[in-house]
């Protein structure tokens, strides 16, 4: 959530990427708006 202070966690910062707690749902959707 938003107001969640987040923190790195091993695979994040071992992997330089970070996991983003979207629900597929919204990141679909994002993805079609950003493809059209």
């Amino acid at each position: 959530t938003s107001g969640k202070l987040k923190f790195l966690a091993g695979s994040e910062s071992g992997m330089n990427v970070f996991i983003n707690d979207v629900p597929p749902e919204r990141a679909a959707e994002r993805l079609r708006e950003v493809a059209s």
